[in-house]
């Protein structure tokens, strides 16, 4: 009986969890060959609807960072991106 309890218990916590986790909106992969690690800034959208992330990128003109020139070692790298997930704005600088 206990140990019923306990699987039933276990099957219950997994599931709150499972729903608790919100929808993914959107996914997209930003960065080159280099290494790269970028955050959301924040949790609000900008004022046209859009998001900026910010972060770090040793890549230099490669994959979604084209045109983007790394400066040796860690670049800063910040993407402005409007309401349709596109890039509308890409900038490296030394960090």
């Amino acid at each position: 009986m206990k140990k019923n309890f306990t699987f039933l218990f276990l099957m219950l916590i997994v599931t709150i969890s499972v729903m608790s986790q919100p929808a993914v909106q959107w996914q997209h992969f930003y960065g080159g060959t280099g290494n790269d690690i970028l955050y959301g800034l924040s949790n609000k959208p900008t004022s046209d609807g859009g998001a900026i992330l910010c972060g770090s990128t040793s890549s230099s003109n490669t994959g979604t960072f084209t045109g983007l020139i790394n400066n040796g070692g860690l670049d800063g790298v910040m993407i402005k991106l409007d309401a349709s997930v596109n890039t509308t704005l890409q900038k490296t600088g030394t960090l």
